[in-house]
């Protein structure tokens, strides 16, 4: 089976070749970004080990505002913010209800550890 390209070998390598530096670019910028922000990625990554997710005030809280700020990314929040909330409550509704089987589970074993005597 052959694959038609719409364009020619000559220029499948220039894209390569710019797609490949766009890539390193990105690359090179997070890992300098990541390096001098170092401290601020300790502090979420124990936030997150902690607590196992962070929402947008505990991102602010850690890391601080957003160096810009448009009315785009505000409306954004605002909508997410039901959803998130809806979500976290879910989540939790879960938890508890996995906590409280993995009681019941214990507590039927420790009965049966009982009546073995």
């Amino acid at each position: 089976s052959v694959t038609y390209k719409p364009f020619s070998d000559r220029t499948a390598e220039i894209i390569d070749k710019e797609v490949s530096e766009l890539v390193t670019k990105a690359y090179n910028r997070t890992l300098e970004l990541l390096t001098k922000h170092k401290e601020f990625v300790k502090a979420l990554a124990e936030r997150l080990l902690r607590d196992e997710t962070v929402n947008h005030d505990a991102i602010v809280e850690i890391l601080g505002e957003r160096p810009f700020s448009t009315d785009e990314y505000r409306r954004y929040l605002d909508s997410t913010q039901g959803d998130i909330d809806e979500t976290l409550h879910d989540n939790e509704n879960e938890n508890k209800d996995k906590d409280e089987n993995e009681d019941e589970d214990e507590d039927e074993r420790e009965g049966e550890d009982k009546t073995e005597l």
